[in-house]
């Protein structure tokens, strides 16, 4: 199954989630459980980040193979 997700759905559910938790993080009234919420959605959001800039590789690596192939003659 983690195969076929793609790094692009996986950021902006991690991006999703971090923002929900961090929007829920600041209605509590309870300390303990807004500074854990928080981190959570911070956490996700840095996740999040990672699998954009992974996206980002993929796709300028995948234009460099497309040029290449180009240029040799196989396309």
């Amino acid at each position: 199954m983690y195969n076929k997700l793609k790094s692009k759905t996986i950021f902006w559910t991690s991006i999703t989630i971090g923002i929900f938790l961090a929007l829920i993080s600041q209605t509590i009234n309870n300390d303990f459980l807004s500074y854990s919420l928080l981190s959570l959605g911070i956490l996700a959001m840095f996740i999040s980040l990672f699998f954009l800039v992974k996206s980002g590789f993929e796709s300028t690596i995948a234009v460099c193979k497309y040029w290449f192939h180009k240029f040799k003659g196989d396309i």
